[in-house]
């Protein structure tokens, strides 16, 4: 009896610890699948970035070629365009309002990094930036 009960008890543990590997979600994960999306989507986002400052570093060091530098670049920026695009038709592009004067926030499209408010160039690349409007 006891050893069935120990069973038991194993058994729950397991299914409890791989539900999440499964893939199935718990009533908390999706009454929550709107905030889950968007995090998804900011984590794509995000990886697409890194993956492109990766790539210019390497293409920096000589590990990669002009023509592969630009595949890998065009493809992750794809990547984080349509994120961004997933988060403003989602209506998350609010939150990358600014605190000053709440004009929208100037993102540089070649490197993906933040422009300081008012700035005419980019502080990472030096490209110039598109005309904020208010």
């Amino acid at each position: 009896m006891t050893a069935l009960a120990g069973a038991a008890l194993i058994l729950a543990a397991v299914a409890f610890v791989a539900l999440p590997f499964l893939g199935v979600e718990g009533p908390a994960e999706a009454a929550d699948g709107g905030d889950q999306d968007r995090r998804a989507l900011e984590a794509q986002k995000f990886e697409a970035y890194a993956a492109i400052k990766d790539a210019e570093l390497d293409h920096q060091m000589g590990k990669l070629s002009d023509a592969d530098f630009l595949i890998v670049r065009e493809q992750y920026a794809g990547r984080a365009l349509a994120a961004l695009a997933a988060l403003d038709s989602a209506g998350a592009g609010e939150g990358r309002r600014l605190q000053s004067g709440g004009r929208r926030a100037t993102f540089c499209p070649q490197c993906g990094g933040q422009a300081t408010p008012g700035a005419r160039y980019c502080g990472g690349c030096g490209r110039a930036l598109p005309a904020v409007r208010a």
